[in-house]
This record gives structure tokens, C-alpha cells and sequence, in this order.
């Protein structure tokens, strides 16, 4: 899935309700501390 998919997901399942600018820096803050 890409990033957009997941942000598209989560706001449709409304887990997230944030400016763009913050749930794509949220998403990108998840997959970074995944690769740990």
C-alpha cells in the first residue's frame, strides 16, 4: 500500500482527523519506526 492509501484508510475509518501537512507526517513517523 502506499502512503496515500494508508492516509485514505485511516481517514475513512476515522482513527485520524488532522490536516493533511500532520497525518502525512504521522504516517511517515509509523513506517520509520518500523523499519527498527
Amino acid at each position: 500500500k502506499t502512503v496515500e492509501e494508508f492516509a485514505k484508510k485511516l481517514r475513512c475509518e476515522g482513527l485520524m482527523i488532522v490536516d493533511d501537512n500532520t497525518l502525512i507526517i504521522s504516517i511517515q513517523l509509523i513506517f520509520s519506526l518500523q523499519k527498527v
